[in-house]
Protein backbone atom coordinates (compact mmCIF):
# COMPACT_ATOMS: atom_id res chain seq x y z
CA UNK A 1 0.00 0.00 0.00
CA UNK A 2 1.39 3.61 -0.99
CA UNK A 3 2.73 5.19 2.15
CA UNK A 4 1.56 9.10 2.88
CA UNK A 5 3.92 11.66 0.93
CA UNK A 6 5.11 14.12 3.07
CA UNK A 7 3.67 17.52 2.66
CA UNK A 8 4.70 21.18 2.19
CA UNK A 9 1.22 21.94 4.53
CA UNK A 10 2.52 23.25 8.03
CA UNK A 11 -0.81 22.69 9.72
CA UNK A 12 -0.25 19.77 12.44
CA UNK A 13 -3.41 18.95 14.85
CA UNK A 14 -2.36 18.74 18.04
CA UNK A 15 -3.95 16.96 21.11
CA UNK A 16 -3.29 17.41 24.31
CA UNK A 17 -4.13 14.68 26.46
CA UNK A 18 -3.84 15.61 30.40
CA UNK A 19 -4.38 12.91 33.55
CA UNK A 20 -3.97 14.30 37.00
CA UNK A 21 -3.63 12.91 40.23
CA UNK A 22 -6.23 14.99 41.69
CA UNK A 23 -7.98 15.88 38.18
CA UNK A 24 -8.59 13.85 34.80
CA UNK A 25 -9.03 16.31 31.89
CA UNK A 26 -8.61 16.89 28.22
CA UNK A 27 -7.13 20.30 26.63
CA UNK A 28 -7.21 20.52 22.52
CA UNK A 29 -5.44 23.02 20.64
CA UNK A 30 -4.21 23.13 16.89
CA UNK A 31 -1.16 24.72 15.94
CA UNK A 32 -3.15 25.36 12.73
CA UNK A 33 -5.27 27.88 14.70
CA UNK A 34 -4.92 31.55 16.27
CA UNK A 35 -4.77 31.84 20.06
CA UNK A 36 -4.73 34.06 22.37
CA UNK A 37 -3.94 31.57 25.31
CA UNK A 38 -1.17 29.71 26.15
CA UNK A 39 -1.25 26.27 26.31
CA UNK A 40 -0.17 26.10 29.71
CA UNK A 41 -3.27 28.19 30.87
CA UNK A 42 -5.52 25.87 28.78
CA UNK A 43 -3.78 23.07 31.21
CA UNK A 44 -4.39 25.14 34.14
CA UNK A 45 -7.91 26.15 32.85
CA UNK A 46 -8.57 22.74 32.59
CA UNK A 47 -7.39 21.78 35.78
CA UNK A 48 -9.72 24.00 37.51
CA UNK A 49 -12.93 22.76 36.16
CA UNK A 50 -11.83 19.49 37.62
CA UNK A 51 -13.60 17.35 35.17
CA UNK A 52 -13.00 14.06 36.07
CA UNK A 53 -11.21 13.09 39.94
CA UNK A 54 -8.36 10.46 40.61
CA UNK A 55 -7.57 11.03 44.13
CA UNK A 56 -5.33 9.46 46.21
CA UNK A 57 -5.94 9.27 50.13
CA UNK A 58 -5.54 7.56 52.82
CA UNK A 59 -7.48 6.52 55.76
CA UNK A 60 -6.22 5.35 59.92
CA UNK A 61 -7.98 3.88 62.44
CA UNK A 62 -6.85 2.62 65.88
CA UNK A 63 -8.18 -0.31 67.26
CA UNK A 64 -7.64 -1.23 70.80
CA UNK A 65 -5.86 -4.06 70.98
CA UNK A 66 -7.67 -5.51 74.37
CA UNK A 67 -11.23 -4.73 73.42
CA UNK A 68 -11.22 -4.49 69.41
CA UNK A 69 -12.83 -1.11 69.97
CA UNK A 70 -11.81 1.55 67.71
CA UNK A 71 -10.15 4.65 69.54
CA UNK A 72 -9.16 6.74 66.72
CA UNK A 73 -9.01 7.99 63.44
CA UNK A 74 -7.61 10.32 60.64
CA UNK A 75 -8.01 10.48 57.26
CA UNK A 76 -6.66 12.72 53.48
CA UNK A 77 -8.21 13.04 50.86
CA UNK A 78 -5.43 14.50 48.82
CA UNK A 79 -2.23 12.84 48.79
CA UNK A 80 1.04 14.12 47.34
CA UNK A 81 3.24 11.09 45.53
CA UNK A 82 6.58 11.12 45.48
CA UNK A 83 9.36 11.34 42.93
CA UNK A 84 9.28 7.04 43.10
CA UNK A 85 5.97 7.08 42.51
CA UNK A 86 6.42 9.21 39.23
CA UNK A 87 9.12 7.48 38.06
CA UNK A 88 7.18 4.00 38.30
CA UNK A 89 4.17 5.60 36.60
CA UNK A 90 6.52 7.14 33.19
CA UNK A 91 7.98 3.70 32.90
CA UNK A 92 4.24 2.60 31.59
CA UNK A 93 4.79 5.29 28.91
CA UNK A 94 8.03 4.62 28.16
CA UNK A 95 8.51 2.54 24.85
CA UNK A 96 11.50 0.90 24.48
CA UNK A 97 11.02 0.93 20.65
CA UNK A 98 12.52 -2.83 20.07
CA UNK A 99 12.97 -6.18 21.54
CA UNK A 100 17.23 -5.04 22.06
CA UNK A 101 16.22 -1.92 24.49
CA UNK A 102 16.15 -1.77 28.18
CA UNK A 103 13.59 0.60 30.04
CA UNK A 104 14.99 1.24 33.05
CA UNK A 105 13.18 2.33 36.10
CA UNK A 106 14.82 4.87 38.83
CA UNK A 107 14.03 4.46 42.29
CA UNK A 108 15.58 5.77 45.60
CA UNK A 109 15.69 3.32 48.62
CA UNK A 110 14.45 3.53 52.34
CA UNK A 111 18.99 4.10 53.11
CA UNK A 112 18.88 6.58 49.82
CA UNK A 113 20.72 4.51 47.22
CA UNK A 114 19.53 5.62 44.04
CA UNK A 115 18.78 1.92 41.73
CA UNK A 116 19.14 3.20 38.06
CA UNK A 117 19.95 -0.24 36.13
CA UNK A 118 16.84 -2.27 36.53
CA UNK A 119 14.52 -3.29 34.37
CA UNK A 120 11.09 -1.98 33.96
CA UNK A 121 10.19 -3.30 30.24
CA UNK A 122 13.27 -5.72 28.82
CA UNK A 123 13.76 -8.91 26.68
CA UNK A 124 14.22 -10.61 29.79
CA UNK A 125 12.23 -10.49 33.23
CA UNK A 126 11.70 -7.29 34.94
CA UNK A 127 14.20 -7.80 37.71
CA UNK A 128 11.71 -5.17 40.24
CA UNK A 129 8.76 -7.53 39.73
CA UNK A 130 11.08 -10.98 40.54
CA UNK A 131 9.39 -12.96 43.40
CA UNK A 132 12.13 -15.42 43.60
CA UNK A 133 14.24 -14.02 46.14
CA UNK A 134 12.32 -12.78 48.79
CA UNK A 135 9.08 -13.32 51.19
CA UNK A 136 6.02 -10.72 50.64
CA UNK A 137 6.90 -8.65 47.54
CA UNK A 138 4.51 -5.93 46.66
CA UNK A 139 2.55 -3.81 48.74
CA UNK A 140 3.87 -3.01 52.38
CA UNK A 141 2.55 0.24 55.00
CA UNK A 142 4.99 1.80 57.37
CA UNK A 143 3.51 3.70 60.20
CA UNK A 144 6.18 6.16 62.54
CA UNK A 145 6.21 9.03 64.88
CA UNK A 146 7.90 11.70 62.73
CA UNK A 147 6.18 15.10 61.85
CA UNK A 148 7.96 16.55 58.96
CA UNK A 149 6.05 17.56 56.03
CA UNK A 150 6.14 15.32 53.06
CA UNK A 151 7.90 15.88 50.49
CA UNK A 152 7.99 14.83 47.19
CA UNK A 153 11.51 13.78 47.44
CA UNK A 154 11.09 11.60 50.27
CA UNK A 155 11.74 8.21 50.56
CA UNK A 156 11.89 6.60 54.06
CA UNK A 157 9.75 8.10 56.92
CA UNK A 158 11.50 10.16 59.71
CA UNK A 159 10.98 7.68 62.57
CA UNK A 160 10.28 4.37 62.06
CA UNK A 161 7.84 2.05 64.31
CA UNK A 162 6.47 -0.96 62.21
CA UNK A 163 5.43 -1.70 59.04
CA UNK A 164 2.75 -4.56 57.88
CA UNK A 165 2.58 -6.21 54.39
CA UNK A 166 -0.93 -5.18 52.54
CA UNK A 167 -3.48 -7.63 53.27
CA UNK A 168 -5.86 -6.23 50.45
CA UNK A 169 -5.38 -4.80 47.42
CA UNK A 170 -8.50 -4.30 45.23
CA UNK A 171 -9.80 -2.50 42.29
CA UNK A 172 -13.52 -2.03 42.29
CA UNK A 173 -14.42 1.13 40.15
CA UNK A 174 -14.00 3.20 41.14
CA UNK A 175 -11.39 2.71 43.99
CA UNK A 176 -8.29 0.88 44.22
CA UNK A 177 -8.05 0.44 47.65
CA UNK A 178 -4.83 -0.59 49.51
CA UNK A 179 -5.07 -2.16 53.49
CA UNK A 180 -2.80 -3.38 55.89
CA UNK A 181 -2.85 -3.94 59.99
CA UNK A 182 -0.07 -3.10 61.61
CA UNK A 183 0.29 -3.89 64.92
CA UNK A 184 2.34 -1.11 67.55
CA UNK A 185 5.41 -3.07 69.05
CA UNK A 186 4.94 -4.77 72.75
CA UNK A 187 7.28 -2.56 73.91
CA UNK A 188 6.34 0.92 72.58
CA UNK A 189 3.36 3.18 73.12
CA UNK A 190 3.52 6.22 70.59
CA UNK A 191 1.66 8.60 69.20
CA UNK A 192 1.74 7.68 65.78
CA UNK A 193 1.78 10.90 63.72
CA UNK A 194 3.18 9.04 60.45
CA UNK A 195 2.29 6.58 57.18
CA UNK A 196 3.65 5.70 53.82
CA UNK A 197 2.52 2.68 51.20
CA UNK A 198 5.38 1.12 49.98
CA UNK A 199 6.04 -1.24 47.05
CA UNK A 200 8.73 -3.99 47.75
CA UNK A 201 10.22 -4.61 44.77
CA UNK A 202 13.81 -6.52 43.44
CA UNK A 203 16.99 -5.22 42.51
CA UNK A 204 19.14 -8.37 41.47
CA UNK A 205 19.60 -10.69 44.53
CA UNK A 206 18.79 -7.80 46.67
CA UNK A 207 15.04 -6.60 47.72
CA UNK A 208 14.30 -2.82 48.80
CA UNK A 209 10.90 -1.23 49.98
CA UNK A 210 10.31 1.35 47.72
CA UNK A 211 7.99 4.92 48.89
CA UNK A 212 5.56 5.73 47.08
CA UNK A 213 3.57 7.82 49.20
CA UNK A 214 4.23 9.09 52.78
CA UNK A 215 1.88 11.30 55.12
CA UNK A 216 1.65 12.82 58.55
CA UNK A 217 -0.74 13.83 60.30
CA UNK A 218 -1.94 15.09 64.39
CA UNK A 219 -0.77 12.02 66.07
CA UNK A 220 -3.16 9.66 67.06
CA UNK A 221 -2.79 7.99 70.95
CA UNK A 222 -1.82 4.29 69.83
CA UNK A 223 -0.85 2.14 73.21
CA UNK A 224 1.51 -1.14 72.47
CA UNK A 225 -0.16 -3.72 71.07
CA UNK A 226 -2.58 -1.72 69.79
CA UNK A 227 -3.45 -2.35 65.68
CA UNK A 228 -3.67 0.24 63.15
CA UNK A 229 -5.56 0.05 60.33
CA UNK A 230 -3.95 1.62 57.29
CA UNK A 231 -5.86 2.25 54.31
CA UNK A 232 -4.59 3.78 50.92
CA UNK A 233 -7.18 4.37 48.49
CA UNK A 234 -7.02 5.72 44.66
CA UNK A 235 -9.89 6.98 43.03
CA UNK A 236 -9.99 6.86 39.36
CA UNK A 237 -13.54 9.51 39.76
CA UNK A 238 -13.17 10.07 36.08
CA UNK A 239 -13.88 8.35 32.83
CA UNK A 240 -11.04 8.25 30.57
CA UNK A 241 -8.76 5.76 32.85
CA UNK A 242 -10.12 2.60 32.66
CA UNK A 243 -10.40 -0.51 34.47
CA UNK A 244 -7.04 -1.84 32.75
CA UNK A 245 -5.60 0.77 34.35
CA UNK A 246 -6.99 0.14 37.94
CA UNK A 247 -6.16 -3.54 37.88
CA UNK A 248 -2.50 -3.04 37.13
CA UNK A 249 -3.00 -0.24 39.91
CA UNK A 250 -4.15 -3.36 42.33
CA UNK A 251 -1.49 -5.42 41.38
CA UNK A 252 1.50 -3.35 41.95
CA UNK A 253 0.22 -3.14 45.55
CA UNK A 254 -0.63 -6.73 46.08
CA UNK A 255 1.69 -8.77 48.59
CA UNK A 256 2.79 -11.61 46.58
CA UNK A 257 4.04 -14.77 48.35
CA UNK A 258 7.68 -16.40 47.43
CA UNK A 259 7.90 -17.66 43.88
CA UNK A 260 4.42 -17.20 43.09
CA UNK A 261 3.05 -15.83 39.61
CA UNK A 262 -0.47 -14.47 40.11
CA UNK A 263 -2.74 -13.58 37.71
CA UNK A 264 -4.88 -10.58 36.98
CA UNK A 265 -7.22 -10.13 34.04
CA UNK A 266 -7.36 -7.51 31.17
CA UNK A 267 -9.31 -6.77 28.30
CA UNK A 268 -7.62 -6.13 25.00
CA UNK A 269 -8.97 -4.15 21.77
CA UNK A 270 -10.39 -6.55 20.44
CA UNK A 271 -12.49 -7.17 23.41
CA UNK A 272 -11.56 -10.46 24.44
CA UNK A 273 -10.36 -10.95 28.29
CA UNK A 274 -6.48 -12.55 29.31
CA UNK A 275 -4.82 -13.53 31.93
CA UNK A 276 -1.44 -11.82 33.09
CA UNK A 277 1.28 -11.66 35.21
CA UNK A 278 2.84 -8.19 36.64
CA UNK A 279 5.13 -9.99 39.41
CA UNK A 280 6.65 -13.48 38.76
CA UNK A 281 9.76 -15.96 39.06
CA UNK A 282 9.16 -16.81 35.45
CA UNK A 283 9.70 -15.51 32.36
CA UNK A 284 5.88 -15.03 31.44
CA UNK A 285 6.16 -11.32 33.52
CA UNK A 286 3.69 -9.24 31.20
CA UNK A 287 6.07 -6.18 30.93
CA UNK A 288 8.62 -8.29 28.54
CA UNK A 289 9.42 -6.41 25.47
CA UNK A 290 7.63 -7.65 22.56
CA UNK A 291 10.28 -9.13 19.91
CA UNK A 292 10.42 -7.28 16.74
CA UNK A 293 8.21 -4.82 17.56
CA UNK A 294 8.56 -1.22 17.23
CA UNK A 295 6.38 0.48 18.89
CA UNK A 296 5.58 -1.06 22.74
CA UNK A 297 3.58 1.94 23.71
CA UNK A 298 1.44 4.30 22.13
CA UNK A 299 -1.82 6.54 20.88
CA UNK A 300 -4.31 5.98 18.27
CA UNK A 301 -6.43 8.41 16.95
CA UNK A 302 -10.70 7.80 16.15
CA UNK A 303 -13.33 9.49 15.06
CA UNK A 304 -16.63 8.37 17.14
CA UNK A 305 -18.38 10.39 19.63
CA UNK A 306 -19.16 7.37 21.96
CA UNK A 307 -19.14 8.10 26.04
CA UNK A 308 -15.69 7.59 27.91
CA UNK A 309 -16.46 5.12 30.45
CA UNK A 310 -13.88 2.90 32.56
CA UNK A 311 -15.46 -0.05 30.48
CA UNK A 312 -13.72 1.33 27.37
CA UNK A 313 -11.15 -1.60 25.86
CA UNK A 314 -10.54 -0.19 22.13
CA UNK A 315 -11.29 3.35 20.21
CA UNK A 316 -14.87 3.75 18.63
CA UNK A 317 -13.87 3.88 15.08
CA UNK A 318 -9.54 3.91 15.12
CA UNK A 319 -9.00 5.67 12.11
CA UNK A 320 -4.97 5.52 13.23
CA UNK A 321 -3.29 2.56 10.68
CA UNK A 322 -1.81 0.98 13.91
CA UNK A 323 -0.25 1.62 17.31
CA UNK A 324 1.65 5.03 17.16
CA UNK A 325 4.77 5.08 19.38
CA UNK A 326 5.78 7.98 21.83
CA UNK A 327 8.56 9.52 20.18
CA UNK A 328 9.76 11.85 22.89
CA UNK A 329 8.57 11.10 27.05
CA UNK A 330 9.91 13.66 29.26
CA UNK A 331 11.15 12.76 32.79
CA UNK A 332 9.08 14.32 35.98
CA UNK A 333 9.56 18.06 35.69
CA UNK A 334 7.52 21.07 37.71
CA UNK A 335 5.38 23.04 35.73
CA UNK A 336 5.83 26.55 34.60
CA UNK A 337 3.54 27.20 37.81
CA UNK A 338 6.00 25.22 39.71
CA UNK A 339 2.54 23.83 41.57
CA UNK A 340 2.15 20.22 39.92
CA UNK A 341 4.61 17.85 38.30
CA UNK A 342 4.55 16.27 34.87
CA UNK A 343 5.24 13.10 33.19
CA UNK A 344 4.65 14.11 29.34
CA UNK A 345 5.10 11.78 25.73
CA UNK A 346 4.28 12.69 22.75
CA UNK A 347 3.77 10.77 19.58
CA UNK A 348 3.51 12.73 15.71
CA UNK A 349 2.31 11.07 12.90
CA UNK A 350 0.99 11.29 9.36
CA UNK A 351 -2.42 10.01 8.36
CA UNK A 352 -3.30 9.63 4.22
CA UNK A 353 -7.01 10.77 4.43
CA UNK A 354 -8.98 13.57 6.10
CA UNK A 355 -10.75 12.96 9.32
CA UNK A 356 -12.41 15.07 11.90
CA UNK A 357 -10.60 13.43 15.10
CA UNK A 358 -12.62 13.14 18.26
CA UNK A 359 -11.16 10.81 20.27
CA UNK A 360 -7.84 9.59 21.33
CA UNK A 361 -6.12 6.76 23.30
CA UNK A 362 -2.95 5.43 25.37
CA UNK A 363 -2.12 1.78 24.41
CA UNK A 364 0.15 -0.78 25.98
CA UNK A 365 1.78 -4.18 24.83
CA UNK A 366 1.58 -6.63 27.56
CA UNK A 367 2.55 -10.57 27.40
CA UNK A 368 -0.05 -12.56 28.49
CA UNK A 369 0.44 -15.59 30.54
CA UNK A 370 0.39 -17.77 27.56
CA UNK A 371 2.93 -15.62 25.83
CA UNK A 372 1.28 -13.61 23.40
CA UNK A 373 1.38 -10.04 23.42
CA UNK A 374 -1.82 -8.08 23.56
CA UNK A 375 -2.92 -4.61 23.10
CA UNK A 376 -4.41 -2.90 26.30
CA UNK A 377 -5.95 0.30 26.71
CA UNK A 378 -5.29 1.93 29.87
CA UNK A 379 -6.59 5.38 28.69
CA UNK A 380 -9.13 6.94 26.47
CA UNK A 381 -10.81 10.41 25.92
CA UNK A 382 -13.66 12.46 23.87
CA UNK A 383 -13.36 16.11 22.94
CA UNK A 384 -14.45 18.31 20.19
CA UNK A 385 -13.67 17.41 16.74
CA UNK A 386 -10.61 18.84 15.34
CA UNK A 387 -10.31 18.22 11.58
CA UNK A 388 -7.33 18.17 8.59
CA UNK A 389 -6.56 17.39 5.76
CA UNK A 390 -4.63 14.58 3.94
CA UNK A 391 -0.97 14.51 5.03
CA UNK A 392 -1.68 17.05 7.60
CA UNK A 393 0.32 15.39 10.55
CA UNK A 394 -1.54 15.24 14.09
CA UNK A 395 0.68 15.36 17.19
CA UNK A 396 -0.76 13.71 20.09
CA UNK A 397 0.70 14.65 23.50
CA UNK A 398 0.13 12.93 27.02
CA UNK A 399 0.68 14.71 30.23
CA UNK A 400 0.32 12.73 33.52
CA UNK A 401 0.16 15.63 35.88
CA UNK A 402 0.46 15.37 40.17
Amino acid sequence: MEQPKKSNKTKIVSVLLVAILTCSVIAIYSYAQTRNISIEDQIEEAFRNDVARIKVGYKIEVIDGDTGELKDTRQCEDDLPTANFANLIEGIFLDNFDDDEVVYASLRTTNDQLLTTYHWRAPAAPSIFRTDYDDHMGGWIYIGNGTNSPSYNDYTLDTYVAKGYTTSSVYSYPNVTVTSTVTVPYDQGVGISEAGLFAKMNFGTTDYDILMFRDTFTPVAANALDNLVVTYYFQLGGTSLTDNFGEIMAELFEEKALDSSPTFSMTDITGSSGSFSLWTQTGTCMLLSASNTDNNVGVRVGTSTAAEGSGNYTLGNDVSGGLKGFTNVVDPTLDVYGNNWNITAAATFQMSSSYTITEACVNVLYRNTGGTYKEIMIWRNTFSGYSYTAYDWINVAMRFMY
